[in-house]
């Protein structure tokens, strides 16, 4: 016997009839069925890495050789005893071979420490880095204005470095390179995407 539509009370619902707008069971977003858009993630994971981010691990590298390679030479430079003679001769005072062994020692020293120091700080950096940490950009940034501040005082030497023949200029390209990398550094961890990026693994 078939059943007249019309007969059934009202409010009535055949077994198994989905309600006009209801969600089917599994379907998760909004009242369509469908999820909202997320440009950054999908389905709430994390945010990809974005290039600004990548540029910055990379120029972390460019920097870390620019400073051995500047550092190295200029311990080199440094290392000369006729530079320091007319550095005293200039200033008036007698050129010894005590004053001068001590001024040569006291610059390797230095740039002995400066390497090992730099060494430290650029692989706690990159490693902080490799996990998107806000603290290893905080690090990065400050060692990353010293370095700036301490090579542009150096190139107040600049007629030394260019008395020095070759090597001297070589010293000077090295240091300005440095200068320029860490600037471009500087850019990129403070770009709007890595600020996006770091805040979003910061919430993981």
């Amino acid at each position: 016997m078939t059943e007249n539509p019309e007969s059934r009370p009202a409010g009535f619902q055949q077994p198994g009839a989905q309600q006009p707008g209801a969600q089917q069971p599994g379907v998760a977003g909004s009242k369509f069925g469908t999820e909202a858009y997320d440009p950054h993630a999908a389905y709430g994971g994390p945010m990809q890495r974005p290039k600004s981010f990548d540029r910055v691990r990379q120029l972390t590298i460019v920097s870390f050789l620019t400073y051995m390679l500047s550092s190295g030479l200029s311990m080199v430079v440094l290392n000369d005893e006729q530079l320091y003679r007319e550095q005293l001769e200039a200033q008036g005072q007698e050129a010894t071979q005590e004053a001068l062994d001590f001024m040569t020692m006291s610059a390797l020293v230095g740039g002995i420490l400066m390497l090992v120091v730099g060494l430290v700080i650029y692989l706690v950096v990159l490693l902080g880095l490799k996990n998107a940490k806000n603290w290893a950009r905080i690090l990065g940034t400050v060692f990353c204005a010293l370095g700036i501040i301490s090579m542009a005082f150096s190139l107040t030497g600049i007629g030394a470095l260019l008395s020095a023949g070759a090597l001297g200029i070589i010293v000077l390209v090295t240091s300005l390179l440095f200068i320029l990398v860490n600037v471009m550094w500087l850019i990129s961890a403070f770009s709007k995407d890595t600020n996006a990026y770091i805040a979003d693994r910061a919430k993981r």
